[in-house]
């Protein structure tokens, strides 16, 4: 039951992204069905942007229940395990995070996109 202290427009916020989240969870095995991508995403540039923001978290939720690996091109295993040997050897110079972020943010701060006047 939704608390009386709300006011109207909370209730009618509430009801809207509780019927956007049942039909999103009951009908989206439906919808994948019958609408192509490009009616999908006609569809997703009408929503309001909470409803785009609990459809992004459930997207990502969807995906961390998968439990799924990234499937990985032959060249990047291989390049991956060279570097890993590498580390292993003390071959790959190792910097901190702290002197990385530094840099980085100086680079951005330095960029002419970036630059403030």
């Amino acid at each position: 039951m939704i608390n009386p202290l709300f006011d109207p427009l909370d209730k009618i916020l509430l009801i809207t992204v509780f019927n956007f989240y049942y039909i999103y969870q009951n009908y989206s095995l439906i919808i994948r069905c019958i609408m192509s991508p490009n009616e999908i995403i006609k569809q997703i540039d009408k929503l309001d942007l909470s409803e785009k923001l609990m459809l992004v978290e459930d997207i990502w939720d969807s995906i961390a229940r998968s439990n799924s690996v990234l499937p990985l091109y032959e060249w990047q295993k291989n390049e991956l395990d060279k570097r890993y040997k590498e580390y292993q050897s003390g071959e790959q110079k190792l910097h901190e995070w702290d002197k990385v972020h530094e840099e980085l943010r100086k680079n951005i701060s330095e960029a002419p996109l970036y630059r403030q006047s």
